[in-house]
């Protein structure tokens, strides 16, 4: 009797320690099943860095920023002509025209995201948030034109500044592809006011005759204005696809 008292009291003592285990290790995978943090890549559609945090078990936190970048560097050559019904009867021009185009934009969102439906390793989702963002373009045409006669360079150059401020909405779908893995897909809606900066300037010379009076004449013509805009802007995003990975 005494031994089976203390083989109970033994298991007792043993069934209690699996529990406490048990139970603090339950509690510890809720606990890191609840602040485990993904880092989130955009890479088709656009380029984008986010971090994802948990809220609940079906609702998370993102940060991040949006980047875009665009260079464009264009020369060639150009052959024009005109008919004259006095002499000369034909004249002929050759020019290089070139075009640069350099852009940028910067958006920086803060998202608050529901799970919709889940399906095995398959979910949807959607979130709303405030974004801002910043874009900057300038572009550049110039083109030289000579013939026997005379010659010209016109240069025209557009700069426009945009900051915007206001909601952005998005729907997902999310599939884990390997542990810890996942990819995405994305559409967004934003409806941001803007406020808008462009500047614009030519610049114009010639060289060269302008009649059968003038020889060797020539000028430089300088144009150029500012313009201020303001406004809302409403954008429907492309689809995005990227990678989710568990940090």
């Amino acid at each position: 009797m005494k031994i089976r008292t203390s083989q109970a009291i033994n298991f007792a003592i043993m069934l209690l320690c699996f529990t406490i285990l048990n139970s603090q290790k339950a509690n510890s995978q809720t606990t890191d099943s609840l602040s485990q943090g993904f880092l989130q890549f955009q890479l088709i559609g656009g380029l984008g860095v986010y971090y994802i945090g948990d809220l609940t078990p079906t609702s998370y936190f993102r940060i991040g920023a949006d980047l875009s970048l665009n260079h464009s560097n264009q020369s060639g050559d150009s052959l024009g002509y005109s008919n004259y019904s006095l002499s000369p009867p034909n004249v002929t021009s050759t020019g290089q025209p070139e075009h640069t185009s350099n852009s940028y934009s910067f958006s920086l969102s803060a998202l608050h995201i529901q799970k919709l439906v889940t399906y095995k390793q398959t979910f949807t989702y959607c979130g709303i948030g405030p974004m801002a963002s910043y874009s900057w373009n300038r572009s550049t045409n110039n083109i030289t034109i000579s013939y026997s006669q005379y010659s010209s360079n016109s240069e025209d150059e557009n700069t426009t500044k945009i900051s915007a401020v206001g909601p952005f909405v998005m729907v997902g779908v999310r599939s884990l592809l390997v542990e810890r893995v996942s990819i995405s897909a994305e559409i967004g809606f934003s409806a941001l006011y803007q406020w808008t900066t462009q500047s614009n300037s030519n610049s114009f010379t010639y060289n060269g005759s302008s009649g059968s009076s003038y020889t060797n004449n020539s000028y430089t013509n300088n144009t150029g204005g500012i313009s201020h805009l303001e406004g809302w802007n409403i954008s429907l995003y492309p689809i995005r696809i990227g990678l989710i990975i568990e940090v």
